[in-house]
């Protein structure tokens, strides 16, 4: 007998892909205005998830009702659990996981694998200050978002008080992260929304964020975004000076002259050498492609998706 298949098939079922008409607290971390707009704008076209990360969505759910659990049985005292929360300036909205009285702290709650927890929370559980995790938030795109998330509550609210409970999935551990109101980072992330929005009402796209291998390609929006890339060969990321000086200049030569000739076959040659067919290095793009019975180098500017920061990497 098979109990797993028509669980699996069942959560398919509950993957859902619904018209968006507000900025959600819950993304407003992240750094692609590009994306935000795509959400406002074309959220029907983007490309559902998995199944495996709808049960990640789901049981992050699960411990979120376990930990409110786990407090209240402690005789601390939990309200307004999933309250909901609206900025018509600013089109935001959201809903708060809970908040902690009576000192009245806002407060989200999160789940996490064990390897990301740990790698947070160097002393185990308990509590930290914001300011001694900030690092470990920074690690991953998803974990970035975080902070903004809970300082637009804090902002929304007006309490100034924010709290991240952090759960280990694996083991049940829990650490609490007491997160300031940062009135600077509050500010850039409004200036955010109101950039998104004059674009939506403008009807204008804003420019691309610097090419990002972790985030780009398993973004909803990436066929839409960068239809060029969907499907094709990984890129590798490189980094080598006197390449991409000899590109620079391949890119300022007229096609015609004894010069260009001579640096496109030093490019051509350099490009045939690699076993990788798709290379970005610098602001290019070099591109190897059958042609008869050998290989075409193809060659463009890529300056709106630049290389990755970690250089051998691929994308």
């Amino acid at each position: 007998m098979d109990c797993i298949t028509p669980v699996y098939e069942e959560a398919k079922k509950r993957i859902k892909i619904m018209p968006q008409h507000t900025l959600r607290a819950s993304s407003l971390g992240d750094p692609c205005d590009r994306r935000h707009v795509y959400s406002l704008t074309r959220a029907l076209e983007q490309l559902p998830h998995d199944v495996g990360l709808q049960r990640i969505f789901e049981e992050g759910e699960l411990q979120e009702k376990a930990v409110i659990r786990e407090l209240q049985a402690a005789g601390i005292q939990v309200h307004e659990q999933q309250r909901a929360l609206e900025w018509k300036e600013y089109g935001i909205t959201g809903h708060i996981d809970c908040v902690i009285y009576p000192e009245e702290i806002d407060c989200d709650i999160k789940s996490m694998s064990a390897h990301i927890f740990d790698s947070i929370f160097f002393r185990g559980p308990g509590v930290y200050e914001w300011s001694e995790v900030e690092e470990g938030f920074q690690k991953k795109h998803w974990l970035r978002k975080y902070r903004g998330q809970i300082t637009i509550y804090m902002l929304m609210t007006g309490r100034g008080k924010g709290m991240l409970l952090c759960k280990n999935k694996g083991t049940g551990a829990l650490a609490q992260v007491n997160v300031p109101l940062d009135y600077a980072y509050g500010e850039e992330l409004l200036q955010r929304a109101e950039r998104v929005n004059a674009h939506v009402k403008a009807g204008t796209i804003p420019d691309r964020i610097p090419w990002d291998p972790e985030v780009c390609p398993s973004c909803s929006f990436y066929h839409i975004c960068l239809p060029d890339h969907v499907g094709k060969d990984p890129l590798m990321f490189l980094e080598d000076a006197q390449v991409v000086a000899m590109l620079d200049e391949l890119s300022e030569l007229e096609e015609d002259g004894k010069r260009y000739v001579k640096v496109k076959e030093q490019a051509n040659d350099w490009a045939k050498a690699r076993p990788e067919k798709r290379i970005c290095i610098g602001n290019w793009l070099v591109e190897k492609k059958p042609y008869g019975k050998g290989v075409r180098v193809e060659i463009q500017c890529i300056t709106e998706a630049p290389p990755a920061r970690e250089p051998g990497q691929e994308g």
